[in-house]
C-alpha cells in the first residue's frame, strides 16, 4: 500500500469519520431499495402462485373486459365444464368488497368464496362449512388481532358514498349488516383484510358480489401436469367458445381468449402474465428509488469533496516536505485516491451491513402496520456488489479534485508557517460560464416546461437549474452570509454585541469556499424537502378550486316527509358541518319540448351571507333568464317553461335530479315552503369518506341526501396526497441526513483553520463560551440563507412539477404556501445547524492561546 497513504490514514482517520458516515448512509439506501425491489418482486410472485393454488386451469374476464357483460365465468359456465371429459371439477367463485369491522375495528374487506380445491395450509381451525362462517388469511388475522371464534361484521354500501353497488335481493329490504363467525385461518397475504366464505355465506352478504372466475381441477395424474393442462386448455376454450358464440384467440401468457371477454389460462401462465405487469411496476418503484438515491449519493460526494478539500489545506505543510524531498506530483495523487478509495470501501461495507437492516426492519413493519406480508429479505448481488461499487466510484469521483489540489503545493510551502489562506477574490471564467448557462438555461426550461404542462423540461430544468446555483454559489452565498452577519452586528462599530456577527461576516468573506460547501450540503436538504411540501399543497389547492368551480356544493339534503328540525339536528350534532342553509321550496311543473316532469324549484339569494357561507363558489348561481337544471331532470331542449315563464337551461351536475334553481326575480308568484325545499350544507375539507357514509345513515330513510361528486373526491385525494407526501419526505431521511453530517463534519474541519483566529481571541479576553458562539452562529446564519434560497427554489420546483403533473388534466394550478409547514422546515433547519455545531464549537472554545497562537 501506498506508505504516504497509510500514514494519512493512521494520522488523520478520525477526521473521515463523518465522511464515512456520509458514504454508509448513502449506500445503505441504495442497498435497502434494492432489497426491497427484489423482495417485492418475489412477494408478488408467491401470491399470484397463491391464488391459483390447487387449480389446473382457470376461466377469467380478460382484462379491460366488462364485469356486467356477457359471459362471465358465472356457474352455468362451471356446470358446462364440469361434463367435460377429464374435468375433476369446475367451480364458479365470486368476489366482492365491503367496508366492515374485524375485532372491532373498521376494515375494506374483500370476501371471495373459498375454492374447494384449495391447498392453501390452514394455520388454525377449521374451513367454513356453514352459511355464517369465514376463514381469514394469516396476516389478517395478525394484523387485526382476532382469531377462531371471533366475529366479523359487513356492512351494506351506501352507494352515495362508495360507489359500491348493493345486492339487488337487499335494495328494497335491507337486512343491515352481515355477521360471520371466524372458524379458521389460513396462509396467505394481501393488500386488503382478506375472507373466505361458502357459497351460502356469499348469498347473505349485503353487497352485490360479481363472478371472478371458475377454477377447474383435472382427473387423476393430470393433475398438476403442465403438459396435461396445455392440452385441455384447449379442449375448454372450444367449449366455452360454442357455449358463448364466441372466437378463440391465443394471447400469449394471457391465455386462451374467448371473444373479448374471457381467457382461460393455466396456472404457470397466471404467475407470468402477473409478473409481467409487475415488472413493470417494480421498474417504476426501483426507478424512483434510485432517483432518491441518486440525490443521496451526490449530496455524500459534496460532502467526501469538501472533507478532502480541507484536509489538503490541513496537510499543506505534510504536502510539502514530501515534495521536498523528492515525492512526485503522481504519488501525492495517487495517496489521496487511495485514501479516498479505503474509505469509499470501507463506508460502503458499513452501508451495506445497515441498509440490510434497513430493509429487514421495513419488511418487518410492513407485516405490522401495513398488513402486507413481504417475502423475507434475502441477500442479491445488485445489492451487495452493485451498491457498495457505487459508493467506492462516488468517493474515489468526489476525490479527484481534491487530489489535482494536493499535487499543486510547492515545496516551498514548507517554510510558511500553516495559516489560513487569502480569500479568493475572482471566480474563474469556466465556473462562471457554466454556472451561469446552466441556471438561466435550467430555470427557464422549468418555468416553461411548467407553463406547457410538459414533464421532462420541467424535471430536467430543475436538475440542470439548481446545480447553477451550486456552481454559482460562491458568488452569491458567502456575501448573504456576510450581510446577514453585519445586519445583526448593528451599527455600532465596537459594540461588544456586534463582535461576534462581524466575526461571522469576516470569516464568510475570507474563506468563501468553505462557507459556500457547507450552505450547500443543507441547501439542497431545504429545497428537496419545500419542494415536495409546497407542490403538495399547490396540488391540493389546484383541485380543491377545480372542483368548486365545476361542483360548488358539498351536500343537498331533501326531506322528503322527515322534519326540517330533527333532519337540522342530525346535521349540527355529526360535527361534520361547518355550514348549512335551509332553502325553501316550490312544487311544480316543467315543461320542454314534449317532456313535462314534477320539479323542486329553489330561489337561493347570490349576495346573501348564508348562501355565500355554503357554496364554494356563489357566481354558480344563475342570472335573471336562466334556469339551473340538474342533468337527469329533462332530457331534450334548451329552454325550460315553469309557471308561464320560459327560460334558457344551463346544466348543473351538482344539482340532485329533480331540482331546479332562479335566480330570485324569476321566482316572483311561486310559493315556497320549507317542507318543499333542501338543505344545503358545507362540509370541512377533511372531511373522509368513512364519515360522510355514517352522516348520510343517520339521516335516514325519510331524507334524499345528495352528496357531490367533488365531496367524495376531495376525500379520497386529500389522505392520498398527505401519504404521498409522508412517503416522499421519507425517502428524502437520506439525504437530509447526509447533509446534517455534511454541516458537522465541514465545521469539525474548519476549526483546523480557526485555530489561530480561536487563540487570538481567548488571548484579547474572549470566553470561551464566546469562541464557541461563533461556530454555531455561523453555522445558524448559514441555515438562514440556506432556507431563504431553498424556499424560492422550491416554490418554483413545486409550481412547476404539479403543472408537468397536470398535463392530462384542465386544471390551472395555484401555487399555495402551507405556512405552518414551512415554519416546521425552518426550525428543523435552524435546529439541525445549531445540533450540528455543538461539538465543532466545543472543540473550538478549548483552544488555549499559547498553543494556537504557536508557529508550528
Amino acid at each position: 500500500m501506498n506508505p504516504i497513504a497509510t500514514a494519512n490514514l493512521r494520522s488523520g482517520g478520525r477526521r473521515l469519520f463523518a465522511a464515512g458516515a456520509a458514504v454508509a448512509v448513502a449506500v445503505a439506501f441504495v442497498v435497502a431499495a434494492l432489497l426491497m425491489v427484489d423482495s417485492f418482486s418475489r412477494t408478488m410472485r408467491v401470491q399470484a402462485q397463491a391464488e391459483t393454488a390447487g387449480a389446473d386451469l382457470v376461466v377469467s374476464l380478460q382484462d379491460g373486459a366488462d364485469p356486467a357483460g356477457d359471459p362471465v365465468p358465472d356457474e352455468a359456465l362451471a356446470q358446462r365444464l364440469q361434463d367435460q371429459p377429464g374435468v375433476a371439477s369446475a367451480q364458479a367463485l365470486r368476489n366482492a368488497y365491503a367496508e366492515g369491522e374485524l375485532g372491532g375495528q373498521p376494515a375494506m374487506l374483500r370476501l371471495s368464496e373459498h375454492p374447494g380445491h384449495s391447498t392453501s395450509p390452514l394455520v388454525s381451525g377449521a374451513l367454513p362449512h356453514a352459511a355464517g362462517e369465514a376463514v381469514l388469511t394469516e396476516d389478517t388475522a395478525r394484523v387485526y388481532g382476532i382469531g377462531p371464534g371471533d366475529e366479523i361484521v359487513v356492512e351494506a354500501a351506501d352507494p352515495a358514498v362508495t360507489g359500491q353497488p348493493v345486492a339487488p335481493e337487499t335494495q328494497q329490504d335491507d337486512p343491515g349488516p352481515a355477521r360471520y363467525i371466524v372458524s379458521g385461518i389460513v396462509e396467505g397475504s394481501s393488500p386488503y383484510a382478506r375472507a373466505y366464505l361458502t357459497p351460502a355465506g356469499m348469498d347473505r352478504l349485503p353487497v352485490e358480489a360479481w363472478p371472478e372466475s371458475i377454477r377447474i381441477v383435472l382427473d387423476g395424474e393430470a393433475h398438476g401436469d403442465p403438459a396435461a393442462q396445455t392440452a385441455v386448455q384447449q379442449d375448454v376454450a372450444a367449449v366455452l367458445a360454442a357455449a358463448t358464440g364466441q372466437e378463440i384467440a391465443a394471447m400469449g401468457v394471457q391465455g386462451t381468449g374467448i371473444g373479448e371477454q374471457l381467457r382461460v389460462q393455466t396456472g404457470e401462465q397466471i404467475v407470468e402474465a402477473r409478473m409481467q405487469d409487475l415488472t413493470g411496476q417494480a421498474n417504476v418503484l426501483a426507478g424512483v428509488l434510485a432517483a432518491f438515491g441518486a440525490v443521496a449519493l451526490f449530496v455524500a460526494a459534496l460532502v467526501i469533496a469538501n472533507t478532502f478539500q480541507v484536509l489538503v489545506a490541513s496537510r499543506t505543510r505534510t504536502l510539502a516536505l514530501l515534495r521536498a524531498i523528492g515525492a512526485a506530483r503522481r504519488q501525492l495523487r495517487s495517496a489521496m485516491l487511495l485514501e479516498g478509495l479505503v474509505l469509499g470501501a470501507l463506508g460502503s461495507i458499513a452501508g451495506a451491513l445497515l441498509g440490510y437492516l434497513a430493509a429487514l426492519g421495513l419488511g418487518l413493519a410492513a407485516g405490522r402496520f401495513w398488513q402486507f406480508e413481504l417475502e423475507p429479505v434475502a441477500p442479491t448481488f445488485a445489492a451487495f456488489v452493485a451498491g457498495p461499487a457505487v459508493g467506492v466510484l462516488m468517493t474515489v469521483a468526489a476525490c479527484l479534485l481534491p487530489a489535482h489540489r494536493a499535487t499543486t503545493v510547492t515545496p516551498m510551502a514548507a517554510l510558511r508557517p500553516a495559516d489560513v489562506e487569502p480569500a479568493r477574490r475572482r471566480v474563474s471564467w469556466l465556473r462562471l460560464s457554466a454556472g451561469v448557462l446552466l441556471t438561466a438555461g435550467g430555470f427557464a426550461a422549468t418555468v416553461l416546461g411548467g407553463m406547457r404542462h410538459e414533464m421532462l423540461p420541467a424535471a430536467g430544468g430543475a436538475i440542470a437549474g439548481f446545480l447553477g446555483v451550486l456552481v454559482l454559489g460562491r458568488l452569491f452565498i458567502p456575501p448573504m452570509v456576510r450581510a446577514l452577519g453585519l445586519l445583526l452586528a448593528g451599527p455600532g462599530r465596537f459594540s461588544r454585541r456586534g463582535a461576534l456577527p462581524r466575526l461571522v461576516a469576516q470569516n464568510a468573506r475570507q474563506v468563501p469556499g468553505r462557507t459556500t460547501a457547507t450552505t450547500s450540503a443543507l441547501l439542497i436538504g431545504v429545497t428537496l424537502v419545500s419542494t415536495m411540501t409546497i407542490g403538495a399543497a399547490s396540488a391540493q389547492a389546484s383541485l380543491e378550486r377545480e372542483l368548486a368551480q365545476r361542483l360548488p356544493l358539498d351536500m343537498a339534503v331533501g326531506f322528503a316527509g322527515a322534519d326540517a328540525g330533527d333532519v337540522s339536528r342530525v346535521l349540527d350534532g355529526s360535527g361534520l358541518v361547518t355550514a348549512e342553509v335551509l332553502l325553501p321550496g316550490a312544487a311544480e311543473e316543467a315543461r320542454s319540448g314534449e317532456t313535462q316532469v314534477p320539479v323542486t324549484v329553489l330561489a337561493p339569494e347570490p349576495g346573501a351571507a348564508e348562501t355565500a357561507q355554503v357554496m364554494r363558489r356563489t357566481t354558480a348561481l344563475p342570472d335573471p333568464g336562466t334556469a339551473l337544471v340538474a342533468p337527469a331532470t329533462l332530457q331534450e331542449g334548451d329552454e325550460v317553461e315553469l309557471a308561464g315563464r320560459v327560460l334558457d337551461v344551463e346544466p348543473a351536475g351538482w344539482l340532485p335530479a329533480g331540482t331546479i334553481v332562479l335566480n330570485p326575480a324569476d321566482a316572483a308568484g311561486l310559493s315556497f315552503s320549507e317542507d318543499a325545499g333542501q338543505l344545503w350544507v358545507r362540509v370541512p375539507d377533511d372531511a373522509g369518506s368513512g364519515e360522510l357514509g355514517r352522516l348520510t345513515a343517520q339521516l335516514g330513510e325519510h331524507t334524499e341526501v345528495v352528496v357531490a361528486e367533488a365531496t367524495l373526491l376531495r376525500a379520497s385525494y386529500a389522505p392520498l396526497i398527505d401519504t404521498v407526501l409522508l412517503v416522499v419526505l421519507a425517502l428524502l431521511g437520506a439525504a437530509v441526513v447526509v447533509a446534517v453530517i455534511g454541516i458537522g463534519n465541514t465545521l469539525s474541519l474548519s476549526v483546523f483553520e480557526r485555530r489561530r483566529e480561536a487563540a487570538l481571541l481567548r488571548a484579547v479576553g474572549m470566553s470561551r463560551g464566546g469562541v464557541g458562539g461563533l461556530i454555531t452562529l455561523e453555522a445558524v446564519l448559514m441555515a438562514v440563507v440556506a432556507l431563504v434560497l431553498g424556499l424560492a427554489a422550491g416554490a418554483l420546483f413545486g409550481w412547476a412539477g404539479i403543472s408537468s403533473v397536470f398535463q392530462a388534466e384542465a386544471v390551472p394550478v395555484v401555487l399555495a404556501v402551507p405556512w405552518d409547514r414551512v415554519a416546521m422546515i425552518g426550525v428543523a433547519a435552524l435546529g439541525a445547524a445549531a445540533l450540528a455545531s455543538l461539538l465543532p464549537a466545543r472543540a473550538l472554545s478549548r483552544t488555549s492561546p499559547a498553543a494556537g497562537l504557536s508557529v508550528d
